[in-house]
């Protein structure tokens, strides 16, 4: 085998353990965020369970926290108006 050939399979190698590298910590960083995720839906009532779930059970997480924010602001809203605009 040339010389040229081994430190190219070397570098290929090296590339390829960098690589491998990457994967693991954006999967570690990917299972955070489902925890995350899975925290969230909790507190606001949309279960997510199973061994997988996908974009949709995200949006459906999303989904549910702007509607309680979109609440909250109504309500904020209505105690505006019930209080006269004094509200603490």
């Amino acid at each position: 085998m040339s010389e040229r050939l081994q430190e190219t399979l070397s570098a290929l190698r090296r590339v390829e353990c960098l690589a491998t590298q990457a994967v693991y910590e954006e999967h570690e960083r990917g299972g955070e965020a489902r925890a995350v995720v899975l925290e969230i839906g909790r507190l606001v009532g949309v279960p997510l369970g199973g061994a997988t779930w996908g974009v949709a059970d995200m949006q459906r997480v999303i989904k549910a926290v702007r509607e309680l924010r979109d609440e909250a602001i109504r309500l904020h809203l209505d105690l505006e108006v019930a209080t006269g605009g004094v509200v603490k």
